[in-house]
């Protein structure tokens, strides 16, 4: 058996860097919290998961349906550099 990574979506989201007291909250609840990625919501999204956006690698840590609305979701990552 080969393991192996493969595109279960592409979407639009923003790709949002997180510094100074944003880092030391998101810290607080997963380490090395480095990005947020707000997107529309996608059933199915989860931490086993993991974000490619402009050749980087994202690895979900926490996933956030805000407002709990099933409208948005916030991907708490941080990035894999040697993925």
């Amino acid at each position: 058996m080969i393991r192996a990574w493969s595109t279960v979506a592409t979407v639009w989201a923003a790709v949002e860097p997180l510094r100074g007291r944003e880092m030391f909250d998101a810290a607080q609840v997963q380490a090395e919290i480095s990005h947020r990625v707000r997107m529309r919501f996608y059933d199915g999204v989860s931490s086993q998961m993991r974000v490619l956006f402009d050749g980087r690698v994202l690895q979900i840590q926490s996933v956030i349906d805000v407002d709990e609305r099933r409208r948005e979701l916030q991907l708490m990552c941080r990035e894999m550099p040697d993925a």
